[in-house]
């Protein structure tokens, strides 16, 4: 049903005040520019073409540590894991400033993890279980704007046999 034009100016201007006021514009959608906003706030997985720019830090055989710093544009990084296993992913912030958001794929993009806070504090933590292959983990600051250094550490568990 659509919206009654008078009625939409009848409530943008209830809400207009001179303290806050509302500013709308109207842009030309760009699918391609769409796209990379999505990869860049974390809520896609990019894909691993090489379009969207990621450290491949290669296998991980049991703990892997990357300082990294980030924005509020997404950081990515992928992994290989070697076999099943659980996939253990950290981001603390180094410093007092900070709030890391992390987010991990599997190759084909489906989500296998995402956390914003954990514990007591604004650090990440996602853990995981996976099969063998890539994963994709991501890692931006929760506020756009916001800049910070953040350590990733990545550690690998299998089962006992």
């Amino acid at each position: 049903q659509a919206l009654d034009p008078f009625l939409m100016v009848e409530a943008i201007n209830a809400l207009d005040s001179n303290d806050l006021p509302i500013t709308v514009g109207v842009v030309e959608y760009d699918p391609v520019a769409a796209q990379m906003a999505l990869y860049a706030s974390g809520d896609v997985a990019p894909p691993l073409d090489g379009s969207v720019p990621f450290t491949a830090l290669g296998t991980l055989d049991n703990r892997l540590r990357q300082d990294v710093s980030t924005t509020g544009e997404m950081a990515w990084f992928t992994i290989d894991m070697p076999e099943s296993g659980l996939l253990l992913a950290e981001a603390v912030s180094v410093g007092s400033e900070g709030d890391p958001w992390m987010v991990a794929y599997d190759d084909l993009g489906r989500k296998v993890g995402q956390n914003d806070d954990y514990g007591d504090g604004y650090d990440s933590l996602i853990a995981a279980r996976v099969n063998a292959g890539t994963y994709l983990v991501g890692v931006r600051q929760l506020e756009e704007g916001m800049t910070g250094d953040v350590r990733m550490v990545f550690e690998r568990y299998t089962a006992a046999r």
